[in-house]
């Protein structure tokens, strides 16, 4: 069965009015996502900031301090994970500024 330009046209259209309606409202209902495990990494820097500066600290800031560092403790293992070699470099070379005579 072949469609009229006039047809094909009117789909299109259709089709682009409707997409939105169900993109909205996939992303009204959110996937159930599991708790992400508790890091080694991320205690035990909770644990040496705590150590180093828990008399200072309120119990809502160590809930926000142990927060974080679970947070970053994914990044922080994937900057572990990238070896260097004693060729690598960094890309400038820093000189300090003197006065010369």
């Amino acid at each position: 069965m072949s469609k009229t330009r006039r047809e094909f046209a009117k789909s299109l259209a259709l089709a682009g009015a409707v997409a939105p309606l169900v993109v909205a409202d996939a992303a009204a209902q959110p996937a159930a996502q599991p708790a992400p495990q508790p890091s080694a990494l991320g205690d035990a820097l909770t644990n040496v900031i705590i150590a180093a500066y828990g008399q200072h600290l309120t119990p809502q800031e160590r809930e926000r301090i142990a927060r974080d560092m679970q947070e970053y403790a994914p990044g922080i293992e994937s900057f572990r994970k990238f070896r260097l070699t004693n060729a690598d470099e960094p890309d400038f070379t820093f000189h300090a500024l003197t006065e010369r005579w």
